[in-house]
């Protein structure tokens, strides 16, 4: 029964410290993964950042992050920190926009007539883009 004890403990504290990097890692490949679609999209809409006037994000982020979390990590070149609004509930008020105003449906169809998407994963640019992103400081062994 002991060994079986000992056995199950190492286990934990590996997992518990594994867990702990793999979330870093997480973080790090999250903010890797943003910048580098942010500079994707300004190189496709041929952009500069300072060019642009507003930053929205929404959902989970826009209800988690604040200026001094972005300042904290590389999401964002640091000219758009400041044109950051954070808007966590986007969908909640949209759809209560197209439930409850009379030209709702219409507003709706007409934002969805000029969104475009631009698929990013696989693309040589987002590659490129996101390793640059990911900014590792590797060491010689």
């Amino acid at each position: 029964m002991r060994a079986d004890r000992r056995w199950h403990q190492p286990r934990w504290i590996t997992r518990s410290k594994v867990w702990e990097q793999t979330s870093s890692s997480g973080l790090k490949l999250a903010e890797g993964a943003v910048r580098a679609g942010i500079e994707c999209l300004l190189q496709r809409a041929k952009l500069q950042p300072g060019q642009i006037e507003a930053v929205r994000i929404a959902g989970a982020l826009g209800g988690a992050l604040s200026i001094s979390d972005l300042k904290g990590v590389a999401m964002l070149p640091k000219i758009m920190l400041e044109k950051c609004r954070f808007h966590g509930a986007g969908v909640l008020d949209g759809l209560k926009v197209f439930l409850l105003e009379k030209t709702g449906p219409v507003r709706v169809k007409c934002l969805a007539g000029q969104l475009k998407t631009y698929p990013l994963s696989g693309t040589p640019a987002f590659e490129k883009a996101f390793l640059a992103a990911l900014d590792f400081h590797l060491q010689p062994a």
